[in-house]
C-alpha cells in the first residue's frame, strides 16, 4: 500500500506552499535592521501622515554609548525586566496576557516585550488583533537571531514614542530638558522613563515640570526598583525623591509595593486615545511577580554619576552595537 496517494500529496505540497507564502507575506522586513536605514510613518498631531527615516546613518541617530545608563535601567527595569536574558518574548507575560484577553472577551492587554514594543513600532499598526500580534513576535524571533541585545534597544530608543510628535529619547531629552541626552542627570532620566505608559498625556507633565499624583508614584516606584536591584545608593535613592517633582520633593515611601503594575501594551499601542486605567498605571501583577524574585547582590560602583553593580544579570553587555 503507498504511504502517500497523489491527492494527499498534493494537500501537503499545497499546504507547505501556502504556509511558505503566509509566513513570508506576514513577516515585518526586520533584515533592514541591521545596518538601516528604515523609513516609519507617523501620524503628526495635526492629522498629517510623515515619514520619518532612521538609523545609524541618519543625522539625530543616538549610539546606545551616549545614553545614561540609568536611563536604560530605568527603562528596562519599568517595560521588560528580562529584556537582556529572554528571547524577545516572555512566556510568562504570553499566558497572562491570554488569561485577561479571555476574561474580557477581547484584546485588552498585549504583554509585550521591549523587542515586541520596537518591532510593533518599526514595522507595524496599532491594531489590537491577533494578526498583528502574530506577525509581532515573528518579527521578534527573527530580529533577536540578527541583532544584539544593545543593537535592539538602541533602535527602541531611538523610536520610541515619548510625547506629542517627540520621538526618541535624543529629541525628547532635548525638548523637555534643554539639553543632549547624554547630559542627562540621574532625576532626568527618572523622569523621562515614568511617561512610557501614555507618553502624549504624561509628556504634558514634563513639559508644564509638575508631576500628577499618579507619576508621583510611578517615579517613586521606579526610584524603589532601581535601589532594590542596585543600579543606584540609598544616598542617591533620597536624592531622587528629595528632587524628583521638578526639584520638589516625593514621599518616596509611597512607592506602595503592592499595587498592580502597569500594562505594557498601553504605551505601545501609540493610540490616539492616551487613557491609561487606575490598575494599568504601575504595572502588571506578573511584573511584580518577577521583582520579587530578582537578585540584589553586587558590588557598587560609580558610572555616569550612579552607583551601578559589576556584576548583575539585568545589567547591559559591555561591548557597544554596529
Amino acid at each position: 500500500m503507498k504511504l502517500f496517494t497523489k491527492r494527499k500529496l498534493k494537500f501537503i505540497s499545497f499546504s507547505l506552499i501556502f504556509t511558505f507564502v503566509i509566513v513570508f507575506f506576514l513577516t515585518p522586513s526586520v533584515s533592514k535592521l541591521k545596518h538601516g536605514p528604515i523609513t516609519i510613518k507617523r501620524k503628526l498631531a495635526n492629522g498629517q501622515m510623515q515619514p520619518l527615516e532612521y538609523g545609524p546613518t541618519i543625522p539625530g541617530w543616538v549610539k546606545y554609548d551616549s545614553v545614561p545608563k540609568l536611563l536604560v535601567y530605568a527603562i528596562v527595569m519599568t517595560e521588560d525586566i528580562d529584556f537582556w536574558s529572554h528571547d524577545g518574548y516572555d512566556l510568562f507575560e504570553i499566558q497572562a496576557s491570554f488569561r485577561r484577553n479571555m476574561k474580557a472577551g477581547k484584546i485588552v492587554r498585549g504583554g509585550s516585550t521591549i523587542t515586541q514594543q520596537m518591532i510593533k513600532n518599526a514595522f507595524l499598526s496599532n491594531s489590537r488583533s491577533y494578526i498583528r500580534k502574530f506577525r509581532e513576535l515573528q518579527g521578534t524571533i527573527y530580529t533577536e537571531n540578527i541583532l544584539t541585545k544593545q543593537q535592539i534597544i538602541t533602535w527602541y530608543l531611538n523610536i520610541i514614542e515619548l510625547g506629542t510628535d517627540i520621538y526618541g529619547v535624543g529629541n525628547a531629552a532635548r525638548r523637555y530638558f534643554g539639553k543632549g541626552v547624554s547630559h542627562l542627570s540621574p532625576r532626568e532620566s527618572v523622569l523621562l522613563s515614568i511617561i512610557l505608559p501614555s507618553p502624549k498625556k504624561y509628556g504634558e507633565s514634563l513639559r508644564k515640570q509638575s508631576l500628577s499624583p499618579r507619576l508621583k508614584k510611578r517615579y517613586a516606584w521606579t526610584a524603589m526598583l532601581l535601589r532594590k536591584h542596585r543600579h543606584i545608593t540609598d544616598s542617591q535613592w533620597q536624592e531622587l525623591v528629595d528632587t524628583g517633582d521638578f526639584g520638589r520633593p516625593l514621599d518616596g515611601s509611597k512607592a506602595i509595593p503592592d499595587v498592580e503594575f502597569y500594562d505594557d501594551d498601553e504605551e505601545t499601542e501609540f493610540s490616539d486615545e492616551d487613557e491609561v486605567s487606575a490598575e494599568d498605571e504601575l504595572g502588571t501583577e506578573s511584573d511584580a511577580a518577577k521583582e520579587e524574585g530578582a537578585d540584589s547582590e553586587g558590588q557598587i560602583e560609580a558610572v555616569d554619576g550612579v552607583a551601578l553593580p559589576t556584576e548583575n544579570p539585568e545589567a547591559p553587555p559591555a561591548t557597544s552595537p554596529e
